[in-house]
C-alpha cells in the first residue's frame, strides 16, 4: 500500500492522537516542558507556513508527525519478514486466497456473510468504542466494500513484493534497498530507525517545497525536485544539520527507496 495512504490512516488512530499530545521529553526521557510533540514539530515548521494555504501546511505537519510517530513505535520485532521475502509473499498469498473465498461466499449467501461479519465485530461495537454506525439497509454494501478494499490492497502489496524480489530489494524500517552492494557483499544499514526517519522527512520536505503534495507511489527514490531542508529535520530531531545531510546523501547513493513503516497498531 502506498506510503501516504497509510500515513492518512495512522493519523486517524487513537494511538497517534495520544502520542502527538504527549509532553516533549529530553534524551533521558524526562519531561522538560509543557510543550507537546505536536507543538514542537509545528513550531519547527513555521518557516514553511508563510504564504501557503492552511491545508497544504496541514499536509506537511501531518506527514512529518506520522513519520516521527512510526519511528517511535518501530521495534525490530516488526521486521518478522524482513529477512525472508519469500515467506512474507507466501503469507500474503494465503491471506488473499482466504479473503477471495469469503468474498465468493458473500456473493452466494449475502445474508449469512453479513450476520457472520457483524457477529465477529460485536466485541468492538461497544458503547465506549463504537466501530460502526451503519444506516439501516447498508450493511451489505459496507461488507462488500470492506472486503473488496482489503482484497485490492493485498493484491497491490503482493505485486509490490514480487517486484521487490525481482529487483533483489529488502524491506527494513521505512526503507527498501538492494540486498547486496556492488562488490557482492551483503548491504547493511547500521541504524535503520534513524536513517528511515531522516530519509522520510527529507522526502516529505522535497515534495512540499516543490508543491507536489502527494507521494502515492511506493518504492520511490528520493526526488531531485524541491528543497531537502536538512536544517528543519535537524531542528526537529535535535541533530546536527551536516550529520543529517551526510546520512541522507549516503542513503541516496545506496539507491534507497521509501517504504511504509512495518508497525502494528
Amino acid at each position: 500500500m502506498a506510503v501516504e495512504k497509510i500515513n492518512q490512516s495512522i493519523a486517524q488512530t487513537q494511538q497517534y492522537f495520544n502520542w502527538v499530545d504527549k509532553p516533549l521529553a529530553n534524551e533521558c526521557g524526562c519531561e522538560i516542558r509543557h510543550e507537546t510533540i505536536r507543538d514542537h514539530v509545528r513550531d519547527c515548521l513555521k518557516p514553511l507556513k508563510t504564504e501557503r494555504k492552511n491545508d497544504e501546511w496541514e499536509w506537511l505537519s501531518r506527514n512529518v508527525l506520522v513519520t516521527l510517530f512510526c519511528a517511535d513505535q518501530y521495534t525490530p520485532e516488526n521486521e518478522r519478514f524482513a529477512g525472508n521475502a519469500a515467506e512474507r509473499l507466501k503469507n500474503l498469498e494465503k491471506q488473499l486466497k482466504v479473503i477471495s473465498k469469503f468474498t465468493n461466499l458473500i456473493k452466494k449467501d449475502p445474508d449469512f456473510g453479513i450476520r457472520f461479519f457483524l457477529h465477529a465485530c460485536l466485541s468492538l461495537n461497544s458503547p465506549d468504542k463504537v466501530l460502526f454506525h451503519i444506516p439501516e439497509g447498508q450493511h451489505d454494501l459496507l461488507l462488500k466494500s470492506v472486503f473488496s478494499n482489503y482484497e485490492s490492497s493485498l493484491k497491490r502489496v503482493i505485486s509490490m513484493d514480487r517486484e521487490s524480489q525481482k529487483r533483489m530489494l529488502i524491506s527494513s524500517g521505512g526503507l527498501h534497498y538492494c540486498q547486496f552492494n556492488a562488490d557482492g557483499t551483503k548491504a547493511v544499514i547500521q541504524d535503520i530507525k534513524l536513517d528511515s526517519t531522516l530519509f522520510h522527512l527529507t522526502y516529505i520536505f522535497r515534495h512540499f517545497t516543490a508543491n507536489r503534495l502527494d507521494f502515492w507511489g511506493n518504492s520511490k527514490r528520493m526526488p531531485r525536485f524541491g528543497r531537502p531542508h536538512y536544517d528543519l529535520t535537524a531542528k526537529i530531531l535535535d541533530k546536527d544539520t551536516d550529520s543529517v545531510k551526510k546520512h541522507v546523501t549516503r542513503l541516496v547513493k545506496k539507491d534507497v527507496y521509501i517504504s511504509h513503516w512495518p508497525i502494528s497498531l
